[in-house]
């Protein structure tokens, strides 16, 4: 349910600025698609790395090694290098080159 707030929220954001300024979104949304364009290798190949270690690494071994035995530490330590992995490229370099401006 919560996602079909986001998503109608959004959408209804994007359709005001449609009609506020025509070119300035469609501007945005190339933006947008060519950057997603950029990173989609690099996320495919995240999304195969973990999708190949969810099938191959035992439960109890993925546990021990970022989960319950190795407590708050292991899952701050995975989000935290999910963060650097993924987001690096997306976010910080995007926003950086917006501030540098």
């Amino acid at each position: 349910m919560y996602s079909v707030v986001i998503y109608t929220v959004t959408g209804l954001l994007l359709l005001a600025s449609l009609v506020r300024n025509r070119n300035k979104t469609q501007l945005a949304l190339k933006k947008a698609w060519r950057s997603f364009e950029r990173i989609l290798p690099e996320l495919i190949a995240i999304m195969l790395f973990v999708g190949l270690l969810i099938a191959l690494l035992n439960p109890r071994d993925y546990l021990a090694a970022a989960g319950r035995k190795f407590g708050s530490l292991g899952v701050d330590d995975s989000f935290s290098s999910g963060i650097d992995n993924a987001d690096s490229r997306f976010c910080r370099f995007s926003y950086g080159g917006h501030l540098g401006r």
